[in-house]
Formats: C-alpha cells, sequence, structure tokens
C-alpha cells in the first residue's frame, strides 16, 4: 500500500467569478467514512476499492473540498453543479477519515473487488456521524464463526485513541470469551480517528455470536464495525450497529 500525504479538510465559501454563485458553509459539520482504499491486495487475488460520490441536492452549484488544491481555479474544480453526481478523489486511508458536510450534499460509498466486476457492483459501505460514537457500549448482533468466511472487526475511537474490551456473547447471553483491544490514536485528531482492527478467530461452533464493545478508557467513545469475507468469492457483508 503507498503511503500518502495527509490531507486536511477545507470547505469555504468562496464565490465563482461571473453570474455563478457557489455555496459553502463557514462552520462545517464532520461526518466519518471508516475506511478508504485504491487498488488493495488482498486474499485470493482479490483487489479492493472504494467508490466515493457526492451528490448535489440543490438548485445552485456547493463548493465541496476535502483536499489541497493547487490547481489554478480550485474554486471551479471542487464545485458540484446543480442535481449533478460527481466522484470524489480522496487518498487512501484504510482507517478511514472525517469529511466536512454540507446540508445540500448527499455522500455514498461503496466498496468493491475489482478483480470480481463481472461478478458483484460491491456494497455500501455505512458513513457516520458523532453521535453515531458511544460512550457506553456498542453491539454487533449475530457474528458468524464458520471458517468459510474471514471475520474482521474494526474499532474508532472519536479523536481519541484507548482501551476496550469486546465480550463475545452466545445467543442465550452466556459469555464465550473476552478479547482486550487497544485502539492506536490518531495522528491528526479532527481528520483521523483511533483505531484498531482484530481478526476473529473461528470455531468448530457456528452458532453465530454478539460482539459487545465497552470502552474502558475514560471519555472514549467509539463506533465499530464486522466486515464478514467469504474466502471463495470475495463477497463481502458488513454489520453495523443498530441505529436507535
Amino acid at each position: 500500500m503507498r503511503h500518502t500525504t495527509l490531507l486536511f479538510l477545507a470547505i469555504t465559501s468562496l464565490t465563482l467569478p461571473a453570474a455563478s454563485e457557489v455555496r459553502g458553509l463557514d462552520q462545517p459539520a464532520r461526518i466519518f467514512v471508516p475506511v478508504l482504499v485504491a487498488n488493495l491486495n488482498g486474499a485470493n487475488g482479490s483487489v479492493w476499492q472504494t467508490e466515493l460520490w457526492a451528490t448535489n441536492t440543490s438548485d445552485q452549484p456547493v463548493l465541496y473540498q476535502i483536499a489541497p488544491c493547487n490547481q489554478s481555479d480550485c474554486n471551479r474544480a471542487n464545485t458540484v453543479p446543480p442535481q449533478n453526481t460527481v466522484p470524489i478523489g480522496e487518498s487512501p486511508r484504510p482507517a478511514g477519515r472525517w469529511l466536512p458536510v454540507d446540508p445540500a450534499i448527499h455522500l455514498a460509498l461503496r466498496l468493491r473487488d475489482l478483480s470480481r466486476n463481472a461478478a458483484s457492483a460491491g456494497i455500501d459501505i455505512p458513513i457516520i456521524r458523532e453521535n453515531d460514537f458511544r460512550a457506553d457500549e456498542i453491539n454487533l448482533n449475530a457474528i458468524p464463526r464458520d471458517a468459510r468466511f474471514r471475520v474482521t472487526l474494526r474499532v474508532y475511537g472519536l479523536d481519541a485513541g484507548g482501551d476496550v474490551m469486546v465480550d463475545q456473547l452466545a445467543v442465550n447471553g452466556n459469555l464465550v470469551g473476552t478479547i482486550p483491544v487497544t485502539l492506536a490514536p490518531p495522528t491528526d485528531p479532527g481528520l483521523l480517528s483511533g483505531y484498531a482492527q482484530v481478526a476473529l478467530d473461528t470455531t468448530p461452533d457456528t452458532t453465530p455470536i454478539r460482539l459487545r464493545i465497552r470502552p474502558r478508557t475514560s471519555n472514549l467513545r467509539i463506533w465499530a464495525l464486522v466486515s464478514i469475507t467469504n474466502n471463495v468469492t470475495s463477497e463481502v457483508t458488513v454489520v453495523q450497529p443498530y441505529r436507535q
């Protein structure tokens, strides 16, 4: 995987020349995309790619800039025309990154295996808001332990690293195992999150389990997902927390 220069969040209220008016945000909120990859080689010849799309649902141009710009007309280059859907170029970040929010811009993130384009159009990946990060616990339900799949848990910390405990619970609520996990702190808080990744073991008992993730570090807020990848087809299923 190639190393890349850290990008910064930039969304401003510049104005295009001539008659066009571009709306920006003075103090944008933010959302989190949990994975961004490009031509990432995986198991069994798979090649993983994320595609980030932005749709301008308004009737006026919207400036949506997420990276430094060295073009002669950065304002125009980062403007999404009315009612248009455009791809957003992004630096690969397997542990995700924060993006600015504009009420008119609707984002969509899709992950696909380029080696199997003819078989699948990919899977939608959830885009997370700050209030999805929890200080009490995250539950991920009906996680298989079948050896035909690779099961990976990804845990994110809101602007911080820290310790969490991952409880594995049987369908009847009995505790079958615990895993202490430490999230690495973000190298650039505000752009990146705390992060840890855990490959879960399969067992002879293929009955699904529930994962309960609880922060052990004071004031740590977390979010998590599980990816379940078929060893033969590379088809991916994503399990995310229930949203109340």
